[in-house]
């Protein structure tokens, strides 16, 4: 319900296709932050504190998180309750008009960069599940590298530079040339460092990972540096495509009310979060499926499970095979999305006109 809500705010307050690219921007990163530091807690923490993915581990969980996303709700009440009444008063015709279910079928049929941007945000957002996934991460860290902490290292060691890239992704490519542009840039540079990433732990020597101040440390070597550059360069890629989604399905809303005559930023953001979820949710289903097929049908591996190479395959597959798959996926709806910066100026100018 807060994330259909979330959809339509780049549009309802914002038209300017620069400043929409700004606020996937600034969106990026407080994602990044949030994340980085959710990571930090869990993995450094909460999980040695609970001694595993337990019933104690769980209940923390519940009781921290829900209090911090109380606390963001109120602060984003607060903060666009403002933009919503005054897009209501401004606008009345709008915001009272009727979407019926018809409306939302159409948008399936013949809004076409509204079905590309789902395949495009459903295939990222699954990738993005997968390498956050608890087991995938305790596979890649735990199993194979033989430290689960290494995790939360690694996004703290690649929170600035991805914060960096952000803000050259959207803050200056996407100001300029549009989210589309910045979209097929991220996607292409976030392929070839998923593909190098994969060369890199198939044929290196990943025991070797490790950062200082955890045990073990003996100082940097080749793995741990290459291994930082591409996670940097590939997590800040998909960061850059993860945040155009806002700003694009803003430019999405205002073509369907050019074509249709229907002004409707909450049925898109609703039926936008449905397929996103509906998409995003197989991400545990897979990596069950995948440990059942080599032998783990009663539990999920676990840190005292033995290293193996099919139990390898699968953490590299969760970590980066379905992010590479879901990149080209993003290229191939990118050749279908025509709302460019251009177009988008030429919609706004005759909805300008209706007005």
């Amino acid at each position: 319900m807060q994330v259909c809500g979330l959809r339509s705010t780049p549009q309802v307050c914002i038209r300017d296709g620069k400043m929409r690219a700004t606020y996937g921007m600034v969106n990026g990163i407080y994602v990044t932050v949030y994340y980085t530091v959710a990571n930090v807690y869990i993995y450094s923490r909460l999980l040695p504190s609970s001694q595993g993915f337990n019933l104690q581990f769980f209940q923390k969980l519940i009781t921290v998180f829900t209090g911090v996303g109380l606390i963001a709700t109120l602060i984003y009440l607060i903060f666009y309750n403002k933009y919503d009444r005054n897009a209501v008063m401004t606008e009345p015709e709008k915001a009272q008009e009727k979407v019926r279910l018809k409306d939302a079928v159409h948008l399936f049929k013949n809004n076409r960069p509204f079905l590309m941007l789902i395949l495009s945000a459903g295939t990222d957002k699954l990738a993005t599940v997968l390498q956050g996934n608890a087991t995938v991460v305790l596979i890649v860290y735990g199993i194979a590298v033989g430290n689960t902490k290494l995790n939360s290292a690694t996004n703290s060691y690649t929170m600035i530079p991805s914060i960096l890239m952000i803000l050259l992704g959207l803050g200056a490519i996407g100001r300029k040339y549009g989210t589309k542009k910045v979209m097929v840039i991220s996607s292409w540079g976030g392929a070839v460092t998923c593909l190098l990433s994969i060369l890199l732990w198939v044929f290196g020597n990943y025991k070797t990972l490790n950062f200082p101040g955890y045990e073990g440390f003996e100082g940097w070597n080749s793995f741990t540096l290459i291994f930082l550059v591409l996670f940097v360069a590939m997590k800040g890629f998909n960061l850059i495509g993860g945040q155009c989604l806002n700003p694009m399905l803003a430019d999405v809303i205002d073509y369907e009310y050019y074509i249709s005559g229907k002004y409707c930023p909450g049925t898109i953001g609703a039926l936008f979060n449905l397929a996103d979820k509906i998409i995003s949710s197989l991400g545990p289903t897979f990596v069950a499926i995948l440990c059942a097929m080599i032998g783990f049908r009663d539990s999920l591996p676990t840190a005292e499970d033995a290293f193996s190479v099919p139990l390898f395959a699968i953490g590299i597959l969760g970590m980066y095979g379905f992010a590479l798959a879901g990149l080209i996926v993003n290229l191939i709806c990118m050749k279908y999305y025509k709302l460019t910066p251009e177009y988008m100026q030429e919609i706004r100018a005759k909805l300008d006109q209706r007005a």
